[in-house]
């Protein structure tokens, strides 16, 4: 079969700060559950089937989801086939979504795109509350032998066809460096001036290790970039293990219509028998640099005091870690990584990993890490935190726990008495108010108040208004997740003013929705059995200083829980395993798009 190439040399774009996220290893121990309810899609439709590079496919659906929908994002695979005709084996991947999915997808494509075929085989579905499912065609669910939701349709397969040369390459002028020399941590500015008819985009250079000019297709960008605009210039900052020599052999140039050409220094272009577009320097020299430091950090961090605020984790909650974190030369960044429990590392194996977001506060010594949707769900156990500091030293600091366990010796570690205080679940997300919330109701309306809670109906267990107890014959209780109606008799009864209706579920958890009774009618607006949107549902509450820390890793709007938090067990687990799969591949897809060869790109 054949195989697609790629160029082996890397964006410095791709590169993300340490400081930026956290390394989680996809757990074994996944908790299992899925979403008890989940959604459906229909009318799933291309807007065509080829496509030039450089234009924008817009793929159509309907979704439905009783809880609400956040975003939706197709799943395609790369169709690659074989020498003898046959469909080969695809590469699945999936484009990230921006705005508002929830109607409908934009994938856009770059005019350097290579010419490749695409098939949608399902589409991922995030609703409210962070559930994530996976919805399949249906015939390709049946060909792969999945046991998960599908829709049905004709084939949604598509082609991207070769787009139009850029007519108005970008030219390249004084680069030049804010030293020859720069030391591990402290600031390098690379400057440049860069001219295109269509506009720039963006600019990153094209970083080689060593000052030679032979072009062995392994060069690759060293260094971790600040952010910001790099029209004029980059700024960059190396750690520890970038210590040596570096030549600038290049810059990346993107447009404002998505051409992306990469400029050579010219006497590199030369050697390498690169043709396209160039700039030159008085001496090729001027663009090599080198960084110097210590390999090894002779001012170690000293880590203690690690601690978590809560042992469970609803998904769209917040997880602090505590810790004291010392270092003679500055703490840059810390951040965890996370595995699972008990894991004993094994040289043959590697474990699948992705990103969440963190973020660590020095002055109030704690990592707060959010877990935004049930990809995140787990059991998870801190292996150790990698403690960056501002001499560009990046240090492990193992938990006492696992360095015993794997024999690691001669290692920084931080004492935890036993492994399970560093230890926490990610469970499902609470069961929340989906619909209904802060609904109007006034006095002699012939129609009641209509509410929808996540929780399953066979999870319910009585209803509270105002904290006592509703009797059973002032509201009715109906499956489609949970809808309680109360009554307009009963509603009448109540004085008016705010009031709050409360869903009690067997676990002893409670979901509460406020609704107002009105002194009298005030015309058909007021009342009625209405089914809205929760204004302010499922939106974030920034945690305070001033709140519990248990109240902060379990942050929530629109309902109230007890303090054992709510772990859902209804449907399978299947999931897990797709998931790891999508995360994985996507990562790969978004280098692999970053890295084909382009049009003045050396062809290895």
């Amino acid at each position: 079969m054949t195989s697609l190439k790629f160029s082996r040399r890397f964006a410095l774009s791709l590169l993300v700060p340490l400081s930026a996220a956290v390394a989680l290893a996809l757990p074994s121990t996944a908790l299992a559950a899925s979403d008890p309810n989940p959604p459906s899609i229909s009318n799933v439709t291309l807007s065509a089937t080829t496509v030039t590079a450089g234009s924008t496919l817009h793929v159509g659906y309907d979704v439905d989801d009783p809880d609400g929908v956040r975003s939706v994002t197709p799943i395609v695979e790369v169709v690659v086939d074989s020498d003898d005709g046959d469909q080969g084996n695809s590469s699945r991947l999936a484009f990230r979504s921006t705005g508002d999915t929830t109607a409908g997808f934009d994938i856009p494509t770059s005019p350097s795109d290579r010419p490749c075929r695409y098939r949608i085989i399902g589409l991922g579905v995030t609703d409210s509350l962070g559930w994530v499912t996976d919805v399949y065609d249906a015939a390709y669910a049946e060909e792969k032998g999945l046991n998960s939701p599908t829709f049905a349709t004709s084939p949604l397969v598509y082609e991207v066809t070769e787009g139009p040369a850029d007519q108005n390459p970008p030219t390249v002028s004084s680069v030049s460096f804010s030293s020859r020399e720069v030391a591990t941590g402290a600031d390098f500015h690379i400057s440049w001036s860069v001219a295109d008819p269509d506009g720039v985009r963006s600019v990153s250079p094209i970083l080689q290790r060593g000052w030679e000019d032979k072009d062995d297709g392994c060069s690759v960008s060293s260094a971790y970039y600040h952010g910001g605009s790099s029209i004029d210039g980059f700024d960059l900052t190396f750690d520890s293990n970038r210590i040596g020599r570096h030549r600038l052999i290049g810059l990346s140039v993107t447009d404002d219509l998505g051409f992306e050409t990469d400029v050579y220094e010219s006497s590199y272009a030369r050697a390498n028998g690169i043709s396209g577009a160039t700039f030159s320097v008085a001496d090729p020299s001027e663009l090599c640099f080198e960084v110097t430091g210590s390999a090894i950090d002779r001012n170690p961090p000293t880590v203690s005091n690690v601690s978590i605020s809560a042992k469970r984790v609803p998904v769209g909650g917040l997880l602090r870690i505590y810790c004291n974190v010392g270092d003679a030369d500055g703490v840059k960044s810390v951040s965890p990584i996370l595995g699972d429990p008990g894991y004993v590392e094994d040289p043959n194996s590697v474990k699948a990993r992705k990103t969440l977001s963190c973020s660590y506060d020095a002055a109030r010594g704690y990592i707060e890490i959010e877990f935004p949707t049930s990809l995140s769900m787990g059991s998870f156990e801190i292996h150790a935190l990698a403690v960056l500091d501002k001499a560009g030293h990046e240090t492990f600091v193992y938990s006492s726990a696992y360095a015993e366990r794997n024999g690691k010796t001669g290692v920084r570690t931080f004492d935890v008495d036993d492994a399970e205080n560093v230890t926490f679940d990610v469970t499902a997300p609470l069961y929340a108010a989906t619909k209904g919330n802060g609904q109007a109701y006034a006095k002699g309306n012939e129609n009641g108040l209509t509410f929808r809670f996540s929780g399953p109906l066979d999870e319910f267990t009585r209803l509270l208004v105002d904290g006592n107890e509703a009797s059973a014959e002032n509201y009715t209780a109906t499956k489609g997740s949970t809808i309680i109606e109360l009554k307009p008799a009963y509603l009448d009864t109540l004085a008016a003013g705010g009031h709050t209706v409360t869903a009690v579920w067997k676990d002893g958890t409670a979901t509460d929705a406020s609704f107002t009774v009105e002194g009298k009618a005030q015309g058909e607006q007021a009342g009625g059995k209405t089914d809205v949107d929760s204004p302010g549902d499922n939106k974030s509450d920034p945690a305070t200083p001033e709140k519990d820390a248990d109240e902060a890793s379990t942050k929530r709007s629109g309902h109230t829980t007890t303090d054992e938090l709510k772990l859902a067990v209804t449907g399978d687990s299947a999931w897990m395993a797709s998931i790891a799969l999508a995360m994985a591949a996507t990562a790969c897809f978004a280098a692999a798009r970053r890295l084909e060869p382009k049009q003045h790109r050396h062809e290895q």
